[in-house]
C-alpha cells in the first residue's frame, strides 16, 4: 500500500500534475496557493475538477507542453490562458488553431549537471530568441515571459544561476519586439538533497531580476518525493544463485510499478524490515529483491548486506512519491497497491528516515541501468 503524507509548499510554486495522481496532493497545494503545470487535455481536467472551497480563485494553470496536439490547443484555450513554446513551428500552430493566450519561451540552457538533462528535447536557443520574437509579433501571438528546466535532479546548483541570467537576456528580447513580457518561470529540478545550496544560488540569481518581473517555480517532484512511503511484503524466498551466498527474495510490486522510478528517474530506493517494538533485528547478509512479474529484468535491489527476511513480512521504502504511481503499470496482471491517505503526520503513524541509523539500512546496493537520452542529438 502506499501512503501519502500532508506537505505544505512554502512558496507559490507550479505543481506538474503528471496524470494519473492522487488528487489528495493537488488537492493540499491547491489549498496552499500553488498553480499547476499541465502537458495534456486530461491533466487540464484533473485540476479543472479540482473543488477548494477556501479558494478565492481557481488554480492557476500552464499548458506547459511546447509540442502539444493542435486538437488540445484549441481545447485547451477554453480552461487556461498560458502556455509554452520553443520554436516557429509551434508559434504557427497556435495561430492555426485560433490561440488568443499568452506563451512563455522556453529556452535551451546547460543541464549536464543534472540526472535526467531535457535540452535534447526541449528549448530554444537563445539566439533563436528574437527571431522567434518577432515572428510572435508578425502572427499576432504574445509572448508574456520565459521559462527554462535546467533538468530533473540537478547537482550543480550554478546551472540555475546561469539559466536565469540567460533567461534575462531572452526576456529583453521579447520586450524590444513589443511583446510585455513579465514571467520569469524558473523551472524543477529540484530534490531534497542539495535544496538548501540550489536555494541560496537562486535566490542570490533572483537579486538581479527587475521587480517588475514575476518569478514562478516548477518544484512538484520537490513536494511529491517526501509524501508516499510504500509498504510492500515479501511473498517468496530462495537461496542464492549457486555459488553466491545470501538469499533471493521476490515482493509484492515491481520494475513496472512503484519501482518504475529506478529505469525512469534514477531512483536508489532502500528498505527497512517493518518489526515490533520488542524486536530484534535478524542476521544480516547479501540479497537480492526481485518484482514479482515474470520479467527476468524485475530485479528492486542487490545488496551487499540486509537484514535476513522472511516470506510475509512488510517492508518500508520511504520518499516513494516521484515518478512511482503516475509511471506504474498493471503488468502481467498484477494491480496498483491501495493508497492510505494520512491527512496530518503523526510520530505513531508513520517514522522517519532520520530515525534509523545508517548500519539499519541495505548496504551495497545496486540497481538496474536507468534509462539515458544521448547527449550528442
Amino acid at each position: 500500500m502506499a501512503l501519502w503524507r500532508k506537505s505544505l509548499p512554502t512558496i507559490k510554486p507550479f505543481y506538474a500534475v503528471k496524470c494519473n495522481p492522487d488528487p489528495t496532493l493537488m488537492k493540499w497545494l491547491a489549498e496552499e496557493g500553488a498553480g499547476f503545470d499541465c502537458a495534456s487535455a486530461r491533466e487540464l481536467n484533473l485540476v479543472g475538477d479540482l473543488y477548494i472551497p477556501t479558494a478565492a480563485a481557481p488554480p492557476e494553470i500552464v499548458f506547459a507542453n511546447p509540442c502539444k496536439k493542435g486538437d488540445e490547443i484549441f481545447y485547451s484555450g477554453r480552461k487556461v490562458n498560458t502556455t509554452v513554446i520553443d520554436s516557429e513551428e509551434e508559434l504557427e500552430k497556435l495561430t492555426n488553431k485560433s490561440w488568443i493566450g499568452t506563451s512563455l519561451v522556453r529556452i535551451r540552457v546547460g543541464d549536464s549537471g543534472s540526472r535526467m538533462p531535457f535540452g535534447a528535447k526541449f528549448g530554444a536557443d537563445l539566439d533563436s530568441v528574437s527571431s522567434l520574437a518577432k515572428k510572435a509579433a508578425k502572427l499576432g501571438q504574445r509572448l508574456s515571459g520565459v521559462s527554462f528546466h535546467v533538468g530533473s535532479g540537478c547537482g550543480n546548483p550554478t546551472q540555475y544561476a546561469d539559466a536565469i541570467r540567460e533567461a534575462l537576456y531572452a526576456i529583453v528580447c521579447l520586450q524590444q519586439a513589443g511583446h510585455t513580457a513579465t514571467t520569469l518561470d524558473i523551472g524543477g529540478g529540484f530534490t531534497q538533497e542539495g535544496f538548501e545550496g540550489a536555494a541560496a544560488t537562486i535566490q542570490k540569481a533572483l537579486a538581479t531580476v527587475p521587480k517588475s518581473i514575476r518569478v514562478i517555480a516548477e518544484p512538484g517532484r520537490f513536494f511529491a518525493a517526501s509524501c508516499q512511503d510504500l509498504f510492500v511484503r515479501v511473498i517468496a524466498k530462495k537461496p542464492a544463485a549457486k555459488g553466491r551466498k545470501g538469499w533471493r527474495y521476490t515482493i509484492d510490486d515491481s520494475l513496472y510499478g512503484q519501482f518504475s522510478c529506478i529505469p525512469y528517474d534514477h531512483s536508489t530506493p532502500r528498505w527497512i524490515r517493518v518489526r515490533g517494538s520488542n524486536e530484534a533485528e535478524r542476521p544480516r547478509s547479501a540479497a537480492v529483491l526481485y518484482g514479482r512479474t515474470c520479467d527476468s529484468v524485475d530485479m528492486i535491489a542487490a545488496a551487499a548486506s540486509t537484514e535476513e527476511l522472511e516470506v510475509g513480512d512488510w517492508l518500508w521504502f520511504p520518499k516513494m512519491g516521484a515518478y512511482t504511481s503516475v509511471t506504474s503499470t498493471e503488468f502481467n496482471g498484477f494491480p496498483k497497491p491501495r493508497t492510505l491517505t494520512l491527512e496530518a503526520h503523526r510520530p505513531e503513524q508513520l517514522p522517519s528516515p532520520q530515525e534509523f541509523s545508517e548500519a539499519a539500512w541495505p548496504s551495497g546496493l545496486r540497481y538496474v541501468s536507468a534509462v539515458q537520452v544521448p547527449t550528442d542529438l
